[in-house]
C-alpha cells in the first residue's frame, strides 16, 4: 500500500508541464460546469447579454493595446458584441488583457464562467488554462500578485501543492511556465484603500488576463492612478423589454383569452412596451435592466409561485425603483425555500423553513461581512462565534472528556480495590469526574484562547504517508507541548486529589482489603504514573490539533 502511494506521488511529482496543464484544465471544468448547472446559468436559455467599448478616459492608448510601432495610429477594434462571443472578443486584443465593467447585478461574474468554459471547450493542448480568481481577499501592499496566486492555485486545486523537481510546487510550475490565464473577479471587492495599488501592481505585470469591476469602483481607481497598462476595457450594457420578452413568460403558467395563449407576464411586458415612463412602468423597467433583477423577477413570479407579476406595477405599494429592487431581493429565499406545492413533492430534499435559512443565511452573510469577504470558507466557518464563545466550547468539551474519562477510571478502580461499596463508588468517581473536569476544561479552553487570538486559521493538509525523516522532526516538537500541558495537568489534578477529595471524605486508601500502607502506596505511585502519562498524551494530540489549525 505505502510503496504505490509513494509510486504515485513521485509520478506526480515528475509530471510534466504539460500534463500538470491538462490536469489543472479538466479540475476547473468540472468545478465550473457543476457550477454552472447549481446557479441554472442558460435555464432555459441565456439572456441576450450585450456589451460595448467603454468610455475612452478608463483604458490605454489603442497603440499600447494593439503593440503596434510607437507613433503610429492603428485606430480602435471592434469590442461591441454580446456575451456568447466573448472568447473570441477576447482573443483580437493583441495585448490578450480585457477588463469587463458592468453595475452590480449586470452579469460580470456569469460572464467568467461563460468565458472559462468556452474556453475550455475550443482549447488545445499547450494553451493557457483560465483559472478564476476571487480578488476580494487579495491585499496587494503585503502580497505580489503571482504569490497570491499561487496560494489560492494550492487552495482550491490542492493536487497543485505537490513538490516539483526544482524544489518548488506543481503551481509554481504551471505559473512561471505562463501556463495559467487569470480571470480576476471582483477588483471592486478589493478594501477601498487597497484599490489604487492593486491597479498598479496589475498594470506592472505583463500577464495576459481578464479583469472584471463595478464601473464607478474601477473609474475611481482610475482617476487615482493610472490605467491598467495594455488592456481594452468593455461595459455590460442595461438589458431592455425585447431582450427578456421571451426569457420572462417562459416560465409563467400559460394562460387562454379569447382562444390566444398568452402568459401572466403579457399585460406588464404590453405596458413597458406601450408606456414605458407611465405610472409603476417606469419603476418596473429601470429595476429590470440586469440579469440579477430580471432572474429574481422570473423566480418570484413564475407559474408555480402562484403570484401575478403585474402587482409589479403598483406605484403604491412599489413607489420608487429602490422599493421595488428591495422587494424582489427580500422576497427570494422565502420564494425558493416555500413549502413543495401539492401533487408536487421533493420527499425528504425541502428540510429547511424559509424563516430558518432566512437566519442562517444571514448569520453567514453577517461572519462574512465581519471577515471583510465574499468568500465562504470552510475552514473559517469557526469564526463566526466570537472567540469568548468558542473558548467555552472547547472548555466544555475537554472538560467532558476529562471528567468521564476520570470518574469512570475511579469508579472501576474503587469497584475492584476497595471494599467500599458500590454506593462510595459512584460518588467517588461522579466528584473526581467533576474536578478534573474543571480543571482540563480550563486549561484547554485557556490554551486555545491563547493559540486562536493570533487571527484567522487557514486549511491544513493532512496526509497518512510521509518520510520518516519528517514524522520524526514533528515528534519532538509536539512530544515537549504534550508533557508542557500534560504534566502540569496532572500535578494539579494531584493536587486536587491530595487536598479537594480529602477534605469531602472520599478518600478511598484507608479500609484495603490487605496488605496496608504498602499497598496504598502502591497505588497511589500507579495512579500518578498513570495520570501523568494518559494527560500528556491527551495534552499533545488536543495541542496539535490546535497547531493545526494555525497551519
Amino acid at each position: 500500500m505505502r510503496t504505490s502511494i509513494e509510486r504515485r506521488r513521485r509520478r506526480v511529482v515528475h509530471a510534466g508541464l504539460g500534463e500538470v496543464a491538462e490536469q489543472l484544465a479538466s479540475a476547473v471544468s468540472g468545478q465550473w460546469r457543476h457550477e454552472r448547472k447549481l446557479r441554472q446559468v442558460g435555464d432555459p436559455f441565456p439572456l441576450a447579454v450585450r456589451f460595448g467599448c467603454a468610455d475612452r478616459n478608463v483604458f490605454d492608448h489603442w497603440a499600447t493595446i494593439r503593440q503596434t510601432s510607437p507613433g503610429t495610429d492603428p485606430g480602435p477594434l471592434p469590442l461591441d458584441s454580446q456575451l456568447d462571443r466573448i472568447v473570441e472578443v477576447y482573443e483580437s486584443i493583441p495585448s490578450r488583457r480585457l477588463v469587463v465593467l458592468g453595475k452590480a447585478g449586470s452579469g460580470k461574474t456569469i460572464l467568467t464562467l461563460r468565458f472559462v468554459l468556452d474556453w475550455l471547450s475550443v482549447r488545445t493542448p499547450g494553451d493557457r488554462v483560465p483559472v478564476i480568481f476571487s480578488l476580494a481577499s487579495w491585499d496587494p501592499a503585503a502580497t505580489s500578485l503571482d504569490d497570491w496566486m499561487r496560494s489560492q492555485l494550492m487552495r482550491d486545486y490542492p493536487f497543485l501543492a505537490a513538490p516539483a523537481g526544482h524544489g518548488g510546487k506543481l503551481a509554481d510550475v504551471l505559473l512561471d511556465g505562463d501556463r495559467i490565464l487569470p480571470v480576476l473577479d471582483g477588483f471592486d471587492e478589493i478594501a477601498s484603500g487597497l484599490q489604487d495599488a492593486a491597479l498598479q501592481a496589475l498594470s506592472r505585470t505583463s500577464r495576459p488576463l481578464l479583469l472584471t469591476s463595478r464601473t464607478e469602483e474601477y473609474r475611481t481607481a482610475v482617476m487615482g492612478t493610472r490605467v491598467l497598462t495594455g488592456a481594452a476595457v468593455i461595459e455590460l450594457d442595461d438589458l431592455t423589454v425585447d431582450d427578456y420578452a421571451d426569457y420572462l413568460p417562459d416560465a409563467s403558467r400559460p394562460l387562454t383569452s379569447r382562444g390566444e395563449a398568452g402568459s401572466m407576464w403579457e399585460p406588464v411586458l404590453a405596458r413597458l412596451r406601450e408606456e414605458p415612463r407611465g405610472p409603476g412602468a417606469a419603476n418596473v423597467a429601470e429595476v429590470l435592466t440586469t440579469p440579477l433583477m430580471v432572474g429574481l423577477a422570473r423566480t418570484l413570479y413564475s407559474g408555480a409561485s402562484g403570484h401575478n407579476p403585474a402587482a409589479l406595477l403598483d406605484a403604491t405599494q412599489f413607489a420608487s425603483p429602490r422599493a421595488l429592487r428591495d422587494h424582489l431581493l427580500s422576497a427570494f429565499i422565502p420564494s425558493v425555500y416555500a413549502p413543495a406545492q401539492a401533487g408536487r413533492g421533493t420527499g425528504h430534499r425541502r428540510r429547511w423553513k424559509p424563516e430558518q435559512a432566512q437566519r442562517w443565511l444571514g448569520y453567514l452573510a453577517t461572519h462574512m461581512h465581519q471577515l471583510n469577504t465574499n468568500d465562504l470558507a470552510w475552514w473559517q466557518l469557526g469564526t463566526s462565534m466570537r472567540r469568548s464563545s468558542r473558548m467555552l466550547v472547547v472548555g466544555f468539551l475537554a472538560a467532558l472528556a476529562f471528567g468521564v474519562t476520570t470518574g469512570i477510571g475511579n469508579l472501576a478502580v474503587d469497584l475492584v480495590a476497595t471494599s467500599h461499596g458500590l454506593g462510595f463508588a459512584i460518588v467517588r468517581g461522579l466528584m473526581v469526574g467533576l474536578l478534573h473536569g474543571l480543571v482540563g476544561g480550563l486549561a484547554f479552553g485557556l490554551a486555545y484562547g491563547l493559540v486562536s487570538r493570533h487571527g484567522p486559521a487557514w486549511p491544513s493538509r493532512v496526509r497518512i504517508h510521509g518520510q520518516i525523516r519528517e514524522r520524526r522532526a514533528k515528534f519532538v516538537p509536539r512530544l515537549l507541548l504534550g508533557l508542557g500541558l500534560g504534566v502540569p495537568a496532572a500535578l494539579v489534578l494531584e493536587l486536587v486529589d491530595r487536598s479537594l477529595i480529602v477534605w469531602l471524605g472520599l478518600e478511598d486508601g484507608a479500609r484495603w482489603r490487605a496488605h496496608g500502607r504498602a499497598r496504598v502506596r502502591a497505588r497511589d505511585r500507579a495512579r500518578r504514573r498513570a495520570r501523568v502519562g494518559a494527560h500528556g498524551l491527551v495534552g499533545s494530540s488536543h495541542r496539535d490539533q490546535l497547531c493545526r489549525q494555525r497551519l
